[in-house]
């Protein structure tokens, strides 16, 4: 939250795309190397890039939202987007469940498990931004 208007002003000079990419990048690589890295110090090192990486993707990308929306269909489009992030905070919360049901909640296997998946997401986040990025003008386009 207090980053929010940094990120905004950034977002607005250097563009959206840019830093979304930017902190998906970051966010997917520090979550890959907390099970590599395994001690105090890095998962709080790396936990602080996640936690910039959310916030800044968060901010940026509801700006996004909001600049590719249709002016009289905005609220639409607004509801889809925070459906989206309400829909996938509640899925995540299930999925890592039973992820360490299924491996078990040892740090060597269970968690190593969750983070390793936390980025295998983080980089899908990417392929799909990166597939998104031809239809920012028609917003349409990534309805259909």
């Amino acid at each position: 939250a207090i980053s929010a208007g940094l990120f905004g002003s950034l977002s607005d000079r250097f563009g959206r795309w840019k830093l979304l990419i930017l902190f998906t990048i970051v966010g997917g690589l520090a979550t890959s190397l907390i099970p590599l890295i395994p001690t105090f110090t890095n998962f709080l090192i790396l936990g602080s890039f996640i936690g910039i990486s959310y916030g800044a993707y968060f901010t940026v990308s509801k700006a996004l939202a909001s600049d590719m929306s249709p002016p009289e269909d905005a609220g639409k489009y607004m509801a889809y987007y925070n459906i989206a992030v309400g829909g996938s905070s509640g899925f995540s919360a299930l999925f890592y469940g039973i992820i360490l049901e299924i491996f078990g909640t040892s740090y060597r296997i269970g968690f190593t498990a969750m983070f390793e998946m936390s980025a295998a997401f983080y980089f899908l986040g990417l392929l799909l931004l990166y597939t998104m990025r031809g239809s920012h003008r028609d917003p349409t386009k990534l309805l259909t």
